[in-house]
C-alpha cells in the first residue's frame, strides 16, 4: 500500500476558505462580499477568487478587472489566467477584451515556485500540468518523475492530483492513490472509484457513489442516472431514472424535463403516432401518485444535503 499523508477536507476558520466553500455551495452573493472584504484588506489569493465569483456570476468584464488587480497584487493564480493563450487554450482574452500579456506567464510560475517551496501542493500541480519539461521526452523517466510529483502534490493538499497521477501509473496503483483521495472526503475521487469498479465490485462502488452523493456532489446524481436511464437488457429503470434526475437539479447539475422520464411517444410500425388534431400521442410511464411519492422522496432526501461542487484553484474550469 502506499503511504500517504492525509490532509482531511476540512474548511479554516478564515473568510477566504468560508467564501470558497459558500462558492462551492453555489452561494455566490455571500461568497463574493467575504473575497471583498478581504481583498480590501490586501488579500491577493481572495482578489483571484473574487474574480472567479464574478466570472461565475457573468460579471466577465468586471472579473477581468479583478484578475488583474489579483496578479498586480502577487496572485499567480490570477497571472496564469491574463497569461491568455499561452497557458488556457480557451482563454476568452481576445473576445472579453481583458488586459492580457503573455509575460504573466513566466511571472504565474515564478509565484507557483515560492508557494511549491512553502508546501502549496496545488501550486506544485500548476507547475506539473501547465508547463513542458525535458524529461517528458524519456518515456520512463516521464512516468517516475510524474508520478513523484502528483504524489507530492497530493501529499501536500492537492487532491485532483490523486486523480491526475492515474495516467502514470498502473491501474492498480492508480485505485490505490485515488481510494486515499476518496477516504480524505474527496467526492470527485468516490465517482471515479465508482467507474473503476462498478463491474468488478459493484455493491462497493455503489457505495462510494452514495457517500458522494450524501456530501452533494452533483456528479455523483449524473452517474446514478447514467445507471439507470442506459438500458440494460434492454429495460430502463424509469423510477430511478427520474428520481435521480431530480435530485441532480437539487445538487446544482443539469436537470433534464421530467417529460423525458414519465412519458413516451406511442409508436405504431415504429412510427410515432397523432391524433386528430394533429397532437403526437404519449402515454404516462408512471402514475401522478408515483410521481408525487418521488418528489417528496427527493425532498427528504436533499433537505439536510449542501450542494458542494469540490472546485479550487487547480479544478475550476472558468471558460
Amino acid at each position: 500500500m502506499l503511504t500517504m499523508v492525509f490532509c482531511p477536507l476540512l474548511w479554516a476558520d478564515n473568510s477566504i476558505e468560508q467564501g470558497i466553500r459558500l462558492f462551492n455551495q453555489k452561494e455566490y452573493d455571500q461568497a463574493q462580499e467575504l473575497f471583498l472584504e478581504e481583498s480590501k484588506k490586501g488579500s491577493a489569493y481572495a482578489t483571484y477568487w473574487l474574480g472567479v465569483a464574478q466570472y461565475e456570476k457573468g460579471k466577465h468584464f468586471e472579473a477581468g478587472e479583478t484578475f488583474l488587480l489579483a496578479a498586480n497584487m502577487g496572485s499567480p493564480w490570477a497571472m496564469a489566467i491574463l497569461a491568455g493563450k499561452e497557458l488556457n487554450s480557451n482563454s476568452p482574452c481576445d473576445y472579453l477584451g481583458w488586459p492580457c500579456n503573455e509575460e504573466w506567464k513566466d511571472k504565474a510560475f515564478e509565484g507557483w515556485k515560492v508557494q511549491a517551496e512553502n508546501g502549496n501542493g496545488k501550486a506544485m500541480y500548476a507547475m506539473r500540468v501547465k508547463k513542458p519539461y525535458w524529461w517528458e521526452l524519456v518515456p520512463f523517466y516521464r512516468s517516475y518523475k510524474s508520478e513523484a510529483i502528483y504524489k507530492e502534490a497530493f501529499e501536500k493538499g492537492a487532491n485532483k492530483a490523486a486523480l491526475r497521477v492515474s495516467s502514470w501509473v498502473s491501474e492498480d496503483k492508480a485505485l490505490e492513490y485515488i481510494e486515499s483521495a476518496a477516504i480524505n472526503g474527496y467526492a470527485p475521487a468516490m465517482v471515479s472509484i465508482y467507474y473503476y469498479t462498478k463491474d468488478t465490485d459493484p455493491l462497493g462502488a455503489e457505495e462510494w457513489l452514495n457517500k458522494a452523493l450524501n456530501l452533494g456532489y452533483k456528479n455523483a446524481a449524473e452517474a446514478f442516472l447514467n445507471k439507470y436511464f442506459l438500458k440494460k437488457n434492454g429495460v430502463r429503470n424509469i423510477s430511478k431514472s427520474y428520481y435521480y434526475n431530480r435530485v441532480l437539479g437539487r445538487l446544482g447539475g443539469d436537470e433534464m424535463k421530467s417529460e423525458v422520464f414519465i412519458t413516451e411517444v406511442v409508436e405504431k410500425d415504429g412510427v410515432a403516432t397523432f391524433d386528430e388534431n394533429g397532437k403526437m400521442i404519449v402515454r404516462r410511464l408512471i402514475t401522478q401518485e408515483e410521481q408525487d411519492e418521488l418528489d417528496r422522496q427527493v425532498e427528504e432526501f436533499v433537505k439536510d444535503i449542501k450542494i458542494n461542487l469540490f472546485l479550487d484553484e487547480i479544478s475550476i474550469e472558468l471558460f
